[in-house]
């Protein structure tokens, strides 16, 4: 609600209806000269959102990895954890993330899940080794 509110997205209050919130916000932007759109924009006429962010990125920021991802490349990945963990130290989930956040590219052990979880992409990585 915050967020509608700074950015002037109408959001319904209690007893109105959704309905009556955009026609508000309609007439609003009607009195104050600006563009009403009629319906979304298509997806051509959107912002292409998979451009890299770059230096406009905030601080510690990723982008999300998005597709599909191949069982055998999140194992790679795994496994370049593996080699590279201090010597001694178990492999653990937890583990892993700690090491991702310093690494260019590394996913995020919560993307294992759609592959069978942390323990099957581990035995991947083992495995390959």
């Amino acid at each position: 609600m915050v967020f509608a509110k700074a950015n002037g997205i109408p959001f319904p209050r209690p007893k109105r209806s959704w309905n009556d919130e955009l026609r508000e916000w309609r007439d609003g932007r009607r009195a104050q000269g600006l563009l009403v759109p009629d319906h979304y924009p298509s997806k051509a006429d959107r912002p292409d959102y998979t451009q890299d962010v770059g230096a406009v990125a905030r601080p510690g920021e990723r982008r999300h990895m998005t597709g599909p991802q191949p069982t055998d490349e999140i194992a790679r990945w795994v496994a370049k954890y593996l080699r590279e963990r201090p010597r001694g130290e178990r492999a653990s989930k937890r583990g892993y993330d700690a090491w991702a956040r310093g690494v260019e590219g590394a996913p995020w052990a919560s993307r294992f899940d759609k592959y069978g979880g942390w323990s099957v992409v581990l035995t991947a990585a083992r495995s390959s080794l």
